[in-house]
């Protein structure tokens, strides 16, 4: 938001029409289109997209906060940007990978590559949300106060490769994620660093 407000003059969001919506959008787009000394762009496609999804995102939470009686953005032209996808890890690749990793922390790799979950998501998932019966899936749903992202709620079914990742089940209110190597809980800082 910072990179907007120096882009866009920031104003009172009652007052942007979709008129002006239509106008940052294209500021927005102009940047990407001028070049700097170098020849290269100001600001790349894609970081425009990501620019122009911010601040829609930031209005529609001024609607449902009820600062604005309509989303502005809500009907105007986006720019389209290809992004390439990720290229997954292949059998042998995920192979090594666990292969060089403690315990611990080859089961939160194989958990996440087997399911599909984002990290956020794994790392807020308890035991009481997975299913290891009859249809075995994984529940992504609101949870002690942790909302998925987009407010997305999902289930994932569980591959007998999953399940053998998951293991025992602990008790209900437990993380899934479990402890790490040094007996601390699973946590983002740790599996980033590891």
């Amino acid at each position: 938001l910072e990179s907007i407000e120096k882009i866009l003059k920031p104003q009172n969001p009652a007052d942007v029409t979709s008129e002006k919506a239509d106008e940052w959008i294209g500021t927005l787009l102009n940047m990407s289109n001028k070049k700097d000394l170098s020849g290269k762009s100001k600001l790349s496609p894609s970081y425009v997209s990501v620019l122009v999804r911010s601040v829609s995102a930031c209005f529609s939470r001024f609607y449902r906060w009820k600062i604005i009686e309509e989303n502005p953005f809500l009907n105007c032209d986006k720019p389209k940007v290809e992004f390439t996808l990720p290229n997954p890890l292949s059998k042998d690749q995920l192979e090594v990978l666990v292969g060089a990793s403690n315990p611990p922390l080859a089961r939160c790799i194989k958990i996440l590559a087997y399911s599909g979950m984002r990290p956020d998501e794994f790392f807020h998932l308890t035991w009481q949300r997975v299913n290891l019966e009859e249809n075995p899936n994984i529940d992504i749903s609101k949870d002690n106060g942790w909302i998925p992202k987009a407010h997305m709620e999902r289930i994932i079914p569980c591959s007998p490769e999953l399940i053998e990742a998951l293991g025992k089940p602990g008790n209900p209110e437990e993380l899934v994620g479990g402890k790490n190597d040094k007996k601390y809980p699973v946590s983002p800082d740790w599996l980033k660093k590891s």
